[in-house]
């Protein structure tokens, strides 16, 4: 019955802590990243896919992968033209926004929309930033173990922490001309997010 009352009484005087907090970092991206649809006609299909070989070696130079299609294209049944669309993906840094443009301009027999321009993060820095997080995170909550275990004069434990990135939000912009697209925002923040336990005993 003793040794029952001292179980008791230690385990009546432990107790745990649950806790969340978030890290966040502001950081400025140094690439940017655009999708474009290029559209050309044709009549001959022959010039068409010179001209389609023609303007995917130009983007090639800032735009790593590209894909296309054609088909001929019908007006009440009667054959009108040959038609190509070009997708490309596009990422350079953005000292390069002025090289981007005058390689717009370049493309030859075209109709061209830029359906999207955002700065990115490169998945070095990104994953890179996320650890540096992570261990800050880490490092707080063992710190705040330690502070407590020695506030209460008790042995403090941190558990069960699991560490989260959140969902990162984009920008995009449609447009149908490159001079009508805004410049995205530079500013962007990676977080993560930590739930964790403390317990004391």
């Amino acid at each position: 019955m003793k040794k029952l009352i001292i179980f008791l009484c230690v385990y009546l005087s432990a107790y745990t802590i649950t806790n969340t907090k978030f890290y966040t970092k502001q950081i400025k991206p140094t690439i940017l990243k655009a999708d474009l649809k290029i559209t050309i006609t044709q009549k001959d299909l022959n010039n068409l896919i010179e001209v389609l070989n023609q303007n995917i070696n130009k983007i090639k130079i800032l735009c790593q992968k590209t894909t296309y299609t054609f088909k001929p294209v019908y007006k009440n049944e009667t054959f009108e033209t040959y038609k190509a669309d070009i997708y490309a993906e596009c990422s350079f840094k953005k000292d390069n926004i002025k090289n981007f443009s005058h390689l717009i301009k370049k493309l030859q027999n075209t109709k061209i929309k830029l359906t999207s321009l955002n700065y990115i993060i490169s998945e070095k820095d990104k994953k890179n930033i996320i650890n540096s997080l992570k261990t800050k995170a880490y490092n707080d909550i063992l710190k705040e173990a330690s502070l407590l275990s020695k506030k209460l004069n008790k042995k403090c434990f941190a558990t069960n922490i699991n560490l989260y990135t959140p969902f990162e939000t984009k920008r995009l912009y449609a447009t149908k001309s490159f001079s009508e697209l805004p410049l995205p925002q530079e500013n962007k923040t990676l977080s993560i997010k930590a739930d964790y336990k403390i317990e004391c005993y």
